[in-house]
């Protein structure tokens, strides 16, 4: 069988035939008790026909049928069945029965039954925009590893190899970004990629531990230049390719249309969490007024020390900024302690170059100015390291490779990564990352009706 999903349409001027291949997803008796009622889904549409004489099919046999129009009814004048299915394709109704963890582990049947097929054709022609638009812009493509014998120093868990037969233990990959600096250390000026990344976190409705990443790398240009160009990029993909400005997302209606809003993380909590965290600059005082507030805070961080200002201004963040942030909106200027390997603003070294991008308050993408001082940029290493060491992380090493290219130096640059399938759940309008993924990854530990 050639393509078992595809529509052949064929049309003979004499007898204005049609030709379909297709699935049957449907079979019933004709009012006369003669013939068969049968839908068949040709990889783009259901097109139902009348079948005069009974033969011997079943729901999900694939079948090519040729057929002609007449009273506005589809009659089969011959059927061929291709494939005979071994078991039926299960109907709608039992579908829904069989819940959605059945549909995440058999992706096929809901692309069959509820034509899913077209999300990911909508998936495909996004990225494929995304891509296009960076190229005119004189971007590079780049391919750089997945396996990595040294992880990043980040904040999350990664997925480690057995030990293989022939080579040292490895990690997958929980970003590139280190690959840009590194790349843009060498002489190029702007590359990007788009890829698999992995982290070993929870699934929920927008994390899935595999997922694809854009990443982006341009010198001579700081981080308020990369949010300049995600806004254009994403209102020009969401323009061009969905035909519209603005999208539903949940309950809230979210406009993409550019200027989208710039907010301090200082001024968003003195905002929404009526804090000032320059008023409290001993951790003991800012945990204080944290549980003032009714924030319940527990008795240990994932850094060293329960009272580690990252973790407590992450926390404010999370409770009070992040569900506030519903149209699309650059959180920047991150207090020094959750910057990252970013460059401190200018007259204010309390504050870092790094900005994250947050819609329908799910956060998008997570750029920065990386720091081009190599003292500063190894301090912030090395406090990290000891940090995360302290806190039982386990395989935690400096990448010498990487701080050689640092040695080398870099440019003023900025790098950034963007969660291609949290923006396309937004874009498409889907509830739920995993309509947007193919072959979605199942929970082993998830109870079954938390899949509904």
């Amino acid at each position: 069988m050639k393509k078992e999903n595809s529509r052949k349409s064929s049309e003979n001027e004499n007898t204005n035939l049609t030709q379909i291949v297709g699935r049957v997803v449907k079979s019933e008796i004709d009012n006369i008790n003669t013939g068969l009622i049968i839908d068949i889904f040709d990889g783009t549409s259901i097109v139902q026909c009348h079948l005069p004489k009974r033969q011997e099919i079943q729901r999900g046999d694939i079948v090519s049928i040729t057929m002609s129009r007449v009273n506005q009814e589809n009659t089969v004048h011959y059927m061929k069945v291709l494939t005979k299915a071994e078991i039926q394709v299960p109907t709608h109704d039992e579908l829904c029965s069989l819940g959605r963890e059945f549909r995440l582990k058999h992706p096929e049947v809901d692309m069959i039954l509820n034509n899913t097929i077209d999300t990911f054709k909508r998936r495909s022609k996004c990225i494929s925009f995304m891509r296009n638009y960076l190229e005119t812009q004189e971007f590079i493509e780049v391919d750089t590893p997945y396996l990595q014998s040294i992880p990043e120093i980040a904040p999350v868990a990664d997925f480690i190899t057995q030990q293989p037969k022939n080579y040292e233990k490895m990690h997958l990959r929980i970003t590139n970004t280190e690959y840009m600096r590194r790349l843009l250390s060498g002489g190029f000026t702007r590359v990007f990629q788009i890829g698999k990344c992995f982290r070993d976190e929870a699934i929920s409705y927008k994390h899935h531990p595999e997922f694809t990443q854009l990443t982006f790398g341009i010198a001579g240009h700081t981080y308020e230049d990369l949010a300049k160009l995600i806004e254009d990029m994403i209102y020009q993909t969401v323009e061009r390719t969905i035909g519209k400005r603005k999208v539903t997302f949940g309950e809230n209606e979210l406009n993409m249309e550019p200027p989208w809003a710039r907010k301090t993380v200082r001024e968003a909590l003195i905002e929404y969490a009526d804090i000032d965290v320059e008023m409290y600059p001993n951790d003991n005082d800012l945990a204080k007024k944290i549980r003032d507030i009714g924030v319940e805070l527990k008795t240990e961080s994932q850094f060293s020390g329960f009272l580690a200002r990252n973790a407590l201004i992450d926390k404010l963040v999370e409770e009070f900024v992040v569900p506030k942030l519903i149209q699309p909106t650059f959180l920047i200027e991150y207090p020094y302690c959750l910057g990252g390997p970013a460059k401190e603003i200018e007259k204010r070294p309390a504050y870092k170059q790094r900005g994250e991008l947050f819609a329908g308050t799910i956060e998008i993408a997570n750029f920065s100015t990386p720091q081009n001082d190599y003292c500063k940029l190894k301090k912030w290493y090395d406090e990290t390291l000891i940090q995360k060491i302290e806190a039982g992380w386990n395989d935690q090493e400096l990448d010498e490779d990487y701080l050689y290219a640092m040695r080398l130096g870099i440019p003023i640059c900025t790098t950034g990564g963007l969660g291609i399938d949290r923006l396309l759940m937004l874009l498409l309008e889907k509830a739920n990352i995993n309509d947007v993924i193919l072959f979605p990854w199942k929970d082993p530990w998830r109870k079954k009706d938390e899949y509904n």
